[in-house]
């Protein structure tokens, strides 16, 4: 029998930047670290180590950093980490969601948002996917509720 490694999923985001559509997408959802193209939220979270090796606690948050130039500007995507409890050994430690901010030339159009919110065993309210267009206009976020 052929031994099968199973990935371990996590929450992630990809940033496409569509120049033929003049359009910026943020998709959320689950990935491997395998996965190229995503960024996986737990590895922008450094951690202190257990003398046994398990992570223990949050010591530092890093950002990952999109730029993207669409007809209306240069756009630049911030995603960060949002651990559920920095104490990774606690009620949901293990949890590591995301937020995106959105800039404009250096400015501000979508303020951070929270991709993912609730309780760790809850049901969530997850953006799926956020689209900017490259011209103005609207920020178009994709929410889904979980049903309980």
């Amino acid at each position: 029998m052929t031994g099968v490694h199973a990935a371990v999923m996590e929450d992630a985001a990809w940033v496409d930047c569509d120049q033929a559509h003049d359009r910026l997408t943020i998709r959320y959802g689950a990935a491997s670290r395998d996965d190229p193209r995503a960024t996986v939220f737990w590895s922008l979270v450094d951690y202190t180590r257990r003398p046994d090796g398990d992570p223990d606690h949050v010591s530092a948050l890093r950002s990952a950093r999109y730029s993207c130039r669409l007809s209306g500007g240069q756009f630049e995507v911030v995603l960060q980490p949002k651990p559920m409890n920095h104490n990774l050994q606690g009620l949901c430690g293990a949890i590591v969601r995301g937020s995106a901010t959105v800039l404009r030339d250096g400015r501000t159009i979508m303020p951070e948002r929270v991709l993912e919110t609730g309780e760790c065993a809850g049901p969530p309210r997850r953006i799926e996917a956020i689209a900017v267009p490259g011209k103005g206009g609207p920020v178009v976020v994709d929410e889904v509720r979980e049903a309980d």
